[in-house]
């Protein structure tokens, strides 16, 4: 497994089990900062796997309240 799929798994417990996204606060931008990746990289990976940048997939958790 490569350092982006790593972080990629890392991006997915942020999301789904820390709910990271219910804090207004915190932009994408924040936490790829936080997972030390350019957002543009995990961008790619995201729309490949997910059909969706990591922007768009915050604001979906954030209007379906996942």
């Amino acid at each position: 497994m490569d350092r982006l799929e790593k972080i990629y798994e890392e991006f997915g417990v942020m999301m789904n089990e820390d709910r990271i996204y219910e804090d207004e606060t915190v932009s994408y931008e924040d936490i790829c900062r936080g997972l030390g990746v350019d957002p543009s990289a995990l961008d790619g990976l995201l729309l490949r796997e997910l059909g969706y940048t990591g922007e768009q997939l915050i604001e979906e958790y954030r209007r379906s309240g996942r």
